[in-house]
């Protein structure tokens, strides 16, 4: 059985505003986040200053933090717009791992094959 002291998943609505620029010497456009709050007031704020930006939102960010120790492989947690973004940057850092159950473990409390 495994015990669960820290969540890496926070099911909230979160707004995100972004802009769009253009990078002249690689030829592509970029994004840049410019807000990430719970508040669509604010976000609706932010976007109307902003020309050309756009007002986002998702129903849960991703923590890459593990969910017995709250560790995460960087100096802070980091968050994710998506579960599969995550697993990808995940698989980068040896002894890390996730599973389907979308829980993230650190080399020192990931589980054992047979659990």
């Amino acid at each position: 059985m495994i015990t669960q002291r820290f969540s890496c998943i926070l099911k909230e609505t979160y707004w995100f505003v972004t802009t769009q620029y253009h990078i002249d010497q690689i030829g592509f456009w970029a994004t840049e986040e410019r807000l990430r709050t719970t508040d669509f007031h604010e976000a609706l704020e932010l976007q109307q200053k902003l020309p050309g930006s756009t007002l986002t939102y998702i129903d849960a960010l991703f923590l890459d933090r593990c969910v017995t120790c709250g560790y995460s492989p960087y100096e802070r947690t980091r968050y994710f717009k998506s579960w599969d973004d995550l697993v990808v940057v995940l698989q980068g850092y040896p002894g890390w791992c996730t599973t389907s159950e979308q829980l993230v473990f650190c080399p020192y409390d990931r589980p054992s094959k047979e659990e």
